[in-house]
């Protein structure tokens, strides 16, 4: 059976980084009333801001504060935290955060930053926290810091509180993105909360079709719960999106045998190798005869034959011609390569059927005599001769 992969859809440290971006003050700071001093010092920080002159920020901005450790505020802490985390050096961009808004406890824009430089600095429990304060504080409400929570959160593996922001933020507002959709998707599943998962991925995929890898998502949640069926019809309509490949078409192929439908899995086989090898062709050959489609069985098999010819293969031929009912072409088959088979005990075993089903009674009592008796068909053989004996011709 195919084996399920969820998605993979968390970026790597660095791309989320960019999704958390800092909030950048604005000249002006309503609600707090700065000194002059406190003015002019913000002005010329703020100038060396726009050029990005980072360092010249932290060192005119850091000296003020030291030469007047009373300075209270906010803007002070988030221009010196901003001027940090834009020279990526996150651990005083934290610190200053940290400081302003220990002093300003209601701030959600020192709230916000500093969630983002614990998140840079992979503390993500304390960042979720962090996202979840600032959403507490917004106002108006801010749903993506819930869901930046639930990142986090996800982060440090705490899927519980992950999936309790994400719950908090899909009942805020009756319009879900596909952010997050795909992060409460992927925490259900952590979560093994099936049916929630299942039902998130039947609204998310009537939205986003095209997403191949929840169509195999919820495949993968269809067999947990031993709905193969279902399952096949989620993986096909998954191969139906892009191109899919050669191991994606094995796998429904896998999953169609199981459900006992071999037709399905060998035209799934056929995409999966269309310029097939030997042994592709023998599975083929395999899946077309369980079909009962032996044109094809033999095509396959038959072209298997033309790079390898096999003492098994030849076997499997008269099969495949004993079970089409072609019993003269099975006799013939056997007869042209018994001498070169390793063991035709097999062989006259299917001759001898194909004899009686022709009933030369005569004929089938000699090729299943010649069936020896430390073979694993000797006892067959004796029975049906047992049985055809009646049938033979006196002489």
């Amino acid at each position: 059976m195919i084996a399920f992969m969820k998605p993979s859809f968390l970026p790597r440290l660095a791309l989320f980084l960019a999704m958390l971006s800092i909030s950048m003050p604005c000249n002006t700071w309503s609600g707090e009333t700065l000194s002059v001093p406190e003015q002019r010092i913000l002005y010329r920080a703020q100038q060396a801001m726009d050029k990005e002159e980072f360092g010249k920020v932290r060192d005119l901005l850091s000296s003020y504060l030291t030469r007047h450790p009373d300075t209270q505020p906010a803007l002070f802490f988030l221009t010196l935290g901003n001027a940090c985390f834009q020279s990526a050096d996150l651990e005083r961009a934290a610190h200053w955060y940290q400081k302003g808004f220990d002093k300003h406890p209601e701030d959600v824009t020192l709230c916000r930053n500093l969630a983002a430089a614990r998140y840079g600095l992979e503390q993500f429990n304390k960042a979720g926290k962090l996202f979840e304060k600032g959403y507490q504080l917004a106002t108006p409400k801010e749903p993506e810091l819930l869901y930046q929570a639930g990142v986090a959160y996800y982060q440090a593996e705490q899927f519980t509180s992950c999936r309790a922001v994400l719950e908090t933020l899909f009942k805020a507002t009756d319009k879900h993105l596909k952010p997050w959709m795909r992060l409460m998707i992927q925490v259900c599943y952590e979560q093994k909360a099936f049916a929630r998962a299942e039902n998130l991925l039947t609204e998310f995929l009537e939205i986003y079709p095209q997403e191949k890898e929840y169509w195999k998502l919820l495949a993968g949640i269809q067999t947990e719960g031993d709905r193969y069926k279902a399952a096949a019809g989620s993986l096909s309509l998954a191969l139906a999106t892009d191109n899919p490949t050669a191991q994606e078409w094995e796998g429904l192929a896998s999953m169609y045998l199981y459900l006992n439908a071999p037709l399905q899995a060998a035209r799934c086989l056929e995409k999966a190798a269309p310029q097939p090898g030997p042994k592709k062709h023998d599975v083929m050959a395999k899946a077309y005869m369980h079909a009962h489609r032996y044109d094809e069985a033999l095509h396959h098999l038959e072209a298997a034959m033309a790079k390898e010819p096999t003492s098994a293969r030849i076997i499997v031929k008269a099969k495949i011609l004993m079970a089409a009912r072609k019993f003269n072409k099975a006799i013939l088959c056997i007869e042209q390569h018994i001498p070169t088979l390793t063991d035709p005990a097999e062989a006259y075993l299917i001759e001898g059927y194909c004899q009686i089903e022709l009933q030369n009674w005569t004929q089938a009592n000699s090729t299943l005599s010649k069936i020896k008796k430390d073979t694993n068909q000797y006892q067959q053989a004796k029975n049906i001769l047992q049985n055809i004996a009646p049938f033979l011709t006196e002489k």
